[in-house]
């Protein structure tokens, strides 16, 4: 009988370490200057996730959650504007009280966009077609808020200081800032006592749908048609290309000097890069503890 409350005993142990190791815990920093400023972060951003090419970082103050993401791989690029990247964000951390935040709205594909687009791409000067996207991309959609925003469409530019910008910088890399005012799902402001609770944050990129032709069809290599692969220029995005600059996946928290980038705590266990169909999603999760002041 004591052995077998030893073993119960120790199986649990195992069960709360390896709970721990698959969801990264990550300390986020104090927001000092004005999130709304095109370039107040520091190069690099402060993690990377490998599974789905994302740099990214989270920031808080006593009102609000920031959360800033660049990318400059092709395909990463081409399904976060037309399938959408989902972020969301769970108080408690074990699921049960989510809000989620997806932007950009998936573009219908029922009339072969996706060609289309890359066709007139070809056309276009890149920072015209960039912000042609742009000024089409005016809204987001909301899970979980409270009242009355519950769950709803609102635009990028609303009463409740949900603040979501989409542009690109000056080396072609995507920047996608994201302000979420703590009162719209937890409380007005952050006490000290927040300080020990782990928040679950998850980032998804949203897989493409997959086409019915054949000829339109892919292997898990990470190549698209029009795309040249997961480094090449993309056809609709006017030659965008290049891979994360400098970026290497790390596996395990190994702090933040020398300017490397923690654990990605991604979709591959042991953190090591690996190639995903443009057709499935890319999800990665993690836990956040907020810093204070």
């Amino acid at each position: 009988m004591r052995n077998i409350f030893y073993y119960i005993i120790l199986t649990s142990v195992f069960c709360i370490l390896f709970s721990n190791c698959s969801t990264p815990l990550y300390l986020s920093s104090w927001q000092q200057s004005d999130f709304s400023k095109e370039n107040h972060f520091k190069e690099p951003l402060r993690y990377y996730n490998a599974g789905s090419r994302l740099e990214y970082n989270i920031t808080n103050d006593k009102k609000n959650l920031f959360i800033c993401i660049k990318t400059n791989n092709s395909q990463t690029l081409y399904k976060i504007m037309h399938a959408g990247l989902q972020i969301d964000i769970d108080t408690f951390g074990n699921n049960k009280n989510k809000i989620g935040i997806l932007y950009p709205l998936p573009v219908d594909d029922s009339q072969n966009q996706f060609q289309s687009e890359r066709k007139a791409g070809d056309e276009q000067d890149r920072k015209a077609f960039r912000s042609q996207f742009i000024l089409k991309h005016i809204e987001m959609y909301l899970t979980g808020f409270k009242p009355p925003i519950g769950d709803n469409t609102l635009p990028l530019k609303n009463k409740y200081g949900i603040f979501v910008s989409f542009d690109w910088d000056s080396t072609n890399t995507l920047v996608y800032k994201l302000a979420i005012p703590f009162r719209t799902f937890y409380k007005d402001s952050l006490m000290v006592s927040d300080s020990s609770r782990k928040f679950g944050v998850s980032f998804t990129v949203n897989a493409l749908p997959r086409p019915e032709s054949d000829e339109a069809n892919t292997d898990n290599s990470g190549g698209m048609p029009g795309m040249g692969g997961s480094h090449g220029g993309m056809g609709g995005m006017g030659g965008m290309g290049g891979g994360m600059r400098g970026m290497n996946s790390m596996n395990g928290m190994n702090g933040m000097g020398g300017g490397g980038h923690p654990a990605s705590g991604g979709s591959s266990s042991n953190g090591e890069q690996h190639k995903v169909s443009p057709y499935e999603s890319s999800t990665f999760k993690l836990k956040v503890k907020f810093a204070q002041r």
